[in-house]
């Protein structure tokens, strides 16, 4: 699922994402954080001031271990989508930097 995310970022020369590949353990990707105690769930997503341009995956809803999800410092296109609202245990959510529709 998020190899999915990784597909749509439109910048993708950042160094950190060439470790967002499936012969690596998605726990051990930059900016991606798992729960200690469910070690195959993600926990936080950090991918602020990636300078990415980004349209949110609906994709993200079914993360529902999800407790940051960081996008700030991006270029948001589109709106977020409704599966976001599916994450309960989201505490920290971060869109704030540049956006267009």
């Amino acid at each position: 699922m998020v190899l999915s995310f990784k597909s749509i970022l439109s910048n993708q020369s950042k160094g950190w994402l060439a470790s967002w590949n499936a012969s690596n353990h998605l726990c051990s990707w930059a900016r991606v954080s798992c729960s200690r105690r469910h070690p195959d769930r993600v926990v936080s997503l950090l991918l602020n001031s990636g300078n990415l341009s980004v349209r949110i995956s609906p994709f993200l809803g079914i993360l529902s271990f999800l407790r940051e999800l960081d996008l700030g410092g991006n270029l948001l296109v589109g709106e977020i989508p409704q599966e976001l609202g599916r994450l309960s245990r989201l505490v920290s959510l971060n869109l704030v930097g540049t956006s267009r529709n």
